[in-house]
């Protein structure tokens, strides 16, 4: 039995000063290649950028080892763009901005679709089976459905069913 055990030991230490091995020698699961950047997009001079749509006017490295600086008149549209254009967050901003007004205009007009349906009339709260009734509240059954509904004691509003739309009474 320790015959065994000793035997598993030798395995593991067998294998794991291999893996030490090929990590120093960089010889990991790769091969021993390095990974190339791909999270960020090689742009050339002058090509356009994919996120922002504009020319890339910043001087770069060409084949024979000089550098291609650009133009006096391009970095001044260069630096003209930079302060037009709006920040990645700035554009998000905006963008929740104008999806919250469209979802409240949306909601204005299910909610006024709704009352064109009910004649007006807002449409009480739903009881469920099994709950209580909230103070301040008043369970009034719907003379054509039958269902339960809940509208605020002392309300002078007129209310309909959560469900069919009848007036309550």
């Amino acid at each position: 039995m320790s015959s065994i055990i000793s035997i598993i030991y030798v395995v593991f230490i067998w294998f794991f000063i291999k893996t030490i091995i090929k990590k120093s020698r960089g010889t990991g699961n790769n091969g021993g290649r390095k990974f190339q950047n791909t999270t960020q997009p090689e742009v050339r001079n002058g090509a356009s950028d994919p996120y922002t749509g504009h020319r890339n006017a910043t001087a770069s490295t060409t084949g024979s080892g000089s550098t291609n600086r650009p133009s006096a008149k391009a970095s001044a549209t260069e630096t003209g763009k930079s302060s037009e254009n709006t920040s990645v967050t700035d554009y998000l901003a905006e963008k929740a901005r104008k999806d919250q007004i469209e979802h409240a205009k949306e909601k204005r007009q299910e909610n006024q679709r709704l009352a064109e349906k009910s004649g007006g009339l807002t449409p009480a709260e739903r009881l469920y089976d099994g709950d209580p009734i909230p103070n301040g509240k008043l369970c009034v059954c719907c003379s054509y459905c039958a269902a339960e509904n809940l509208i605020p004691v002392g309300s002078r509003m007129k209310y309909s069913c959560y469900f069919c739309r009848e007036p309550l009474h």
